[in-house]
């Protein structure tokens, strides 16, 4: 519990909500400063994963922001794709400050059929979300582009966007675990119900067991703590060398924050592995 506690508290230091990285795509698009568009639309497909379920207001105005964005870079067929996602996560929004010019871009957006998809493991009821929404999977969809995600105690644990053709059926791994089912519940006699013994020799007594020892348990999950904790420091450890090539400030940015996620996991690994210790010796 440790351990996951660590993580999520490193992941909602680091991870900025859709809502703000929105309006910042916004406004680079509006200025023409389409290399900070791209880094806040990146950022905001990233945060995808780590916060609170995306709405789909706002995931339209990421794929209006998008769509404008390759309108202005001379990509107007790609920008189609977009413009045709924002239709379908929320129709009645739209940007006045785009223009015309895109506006009559917008208008000619469509599908151009359907398909399905579907994340690996299925996620459990209430967990899956499409195009912000909770959804049930595999789903039937219409082709183009989608944002998925996978929300557990209120935040997302995977997200992505992702593109069906038409007539694809597509599977999504998300690498996470499935949530367990709850354990079965024993129904108990009611007080003053009747309890039918059986026929047979009287049970014998229970053997007195003496002389316990020590469990190893806490020896091997400390042993297991720590070959982790040497395994994060390593990817921490990298993420140096590529920041050191990092080519903009956004990929430097984005190898920073790994990097101090890696090394937040490896201080709680560390910590939890030195605690089993002192509890199994204090036994």
């Amino acid at each position: 519990m440790g351990i996951w506690l660590l993580i999520a508290v490193a992941e909602a230091t680091d991870c900025r909500e859709p809502g703000s990285l929105v309006s910042d795509a916004e406004s680079a698009v509006l200025e023409a400063r389409l290399d900070d568009a791209a880094s806040a639309l990146a950022a905001l497909d990233q945060s995808l994963s780590c916060s609170a379920p995306a709405a789909p207001e706002i995931l339209a105005r990421m794929w209006l922001a998008e769509g404008a964005m390759l309108v202005f870079e001379g990509r107007s067929d790609e920008a189609v794709d977009s413009f045709a996602a924002a239709r379908r996560a929320a129709p009645t929004v739209w940007v006045a400050a785009y223009g015309a010019e895109l506006r009559a871009v917008y208008e000619r957006a469509g599908s151009g059929g359907a398909g399905s998809l579907d994340l690996l493991p299925t996620p459990a009821e209430g967990e899956g979300w499409l195009d912000g929404a909770a959804t049930s999977f595999p789903a039937e969809v219409e082709s183009g582009l989608h944002a998925v995600q996978v929300v557990r105690e209120g935040r997302a644990r995977f997200g992505r966007v992702i593109y069906v053709a038409p007539g694809d059926a597509l599977s999504v791994q998300t690498n996470l675990a499935a949530t367990p089912l709850p354990e079965p519940v024993t129904p108990q006699p009611s007080a003053g119900a009747h309890t039918e013994l059986s026929a047979g020799p009287p049970a014998s007594p229970p053997e007195h067991v003496t002389g316990g020892g020590r469990s190893p348990w806490l020896l091997v999950s400390s042993g297991a703590l720590t070959a982790a904790a040497v395994g994060t420091a390593i990817a921490a450890r990298s993420q140096s060398a590529q920041m050191a090539g990092s080519d903009s400030r956004s990929e430097l940015n984005t190898h920073f924050q790994q990097q101090k996620l890696w090394a937040y996991t490896t201080y709680g690994l560390g910590g939890l592995a030195v605690a089993g210790v002192a509890v199994h010796i204090a036994l």
